[in-house]
């Protein structure tokens, strides 16, 4: 399963894009800085991260640990 990682989550088009990438069997780790507001709870195939993308420190975290495929790897 093809892994990605989408930040602004709780925005309009990360709403979208992770609802899209779910149905398409993507596991998607959403960011975004707050509560998630998106209508997909943490399931198989799917974490959300509180984080503000400004902090390098946590976002690598969050990739180390996830590990989403890089754009060349497709």
């Amino acid at each position: 399963m093809k892994k990605v990682l989408v930040t602004g989550a709780n925005g309009f088009l990360g709403k979208h894009l992770v609802s899209l990438l779910l149905q398409k069997g993507y596991h998607v780790t959403a960011v975004a800085k707050g509560e998630n507001r998106l209508p997909v709870k943490a399931s198989e195939g799917f974490r959300y991260y509180d984080v503000d993308i400004t902090d390098d420190f946590l976002l690598h975290r969050v990739m180390e640990k996830e590990a989403p495929q890089r754009p060349g790897c497709w």
